[in-house]
């Protein structure tokens, strides 16, 4: 599995950290729904992840995780218009070399789409 795109589903609860065993995924995108946790720290082992696409899960609640800073291949990653998200885009994520971060309710520049 390479690309997951459960956006504009309607889903809500917790996100799962049993995401971060789907070691070959390249592109999330869980766009538009209710999610209603943190960021999963686990998500950081997602070593071939290219695109991480959140936005518009307004209970998602938190800080984004350091640990996806370890994401080295992250391209985009996408946190518009989640106003529970506290503290901002770790450096640790902003050091990604070419990386592209999408936040507050600007417009965004995708480098692929979902």
């Amino acid at each position: 599995l390479r690309v997951l795109n459960l956006g504009t589903n309607f889903f809500f609860g917790n996100l799962t950290s049993d995401l971060s065993l789907v070691s070959s995924l390249e592109i999330l995108d869980i766009s538009n729904n209710f999610f209603s946790s943190s960021i999963p720290p686990a998500w950081g082992n997602l070593a071939n992840l290219e695109c991480l696409i959140l936005e518009r899960n307004s209970f998602v609640t938190g800080t984004i995780p350091t640990q996806l800073g370890q994401l080295t291949n992250l391209e985009l990653l996408d946190v518009r218009e989640m106003p529970g998200i506290t503290g901002g885009v770790p450096q640790e994520v902003l050091d990604i070399p070419g990386i592209v971060v999408c936040e507050g309710s600007d417009p965004c520049e995708s480098p692929k789409t979902a």
